[in-house]
């Protein structure tokens, strides 16, 4: 059950579980990191709209690395437990596997 909340269902209460972990995990976030995250991710996809109609994908990859950047601070400060470890990665990875390491698909 999260935060005292006990369901019938045990998908239920995965489900409220999850809901309650992700709205944590997006509360850590600082207004101006949200921001940041929102509009880099926009300008980044249509930098690779752009690229790819034209084929340039090395005019692409400075706002790609920018991007990674970015999602590399998002996972320090939205999974400081997981990123711990010292592999940056796995912040990233526990966003869409949780428990997910990059040692383990090594």
């Amino acid at each position: 059950a999260a935060r005292g909340l006990q369901l019938d269902d045990a998908r239920e209460n995965a489900n409220v579980r999850d809901a309650i972990e992700g709205f944590d995990v997006e509360s850590r976030k600082s207004k101006d990191l949200a921001e940041r995250e929102a509009r880099l991710e926009s300008e980044c996809f249509v930098a690779w709209k752009k690229a790819r109609e034209g084929s340039d994908f090395p005019g692409y990859a400075p706002i790609l690395q920018d991007m990674f950047a970015l999602k590399r601070e998002v996972a320090a400060t939205t999974r400081p437990d997981v990123c711990a470890t010292g592999e940056p990665y796995d912040g990233a990875l526990d966003a869409f596997e949780r428990g997910m390491t990059a040692s383990r698909l090594d």
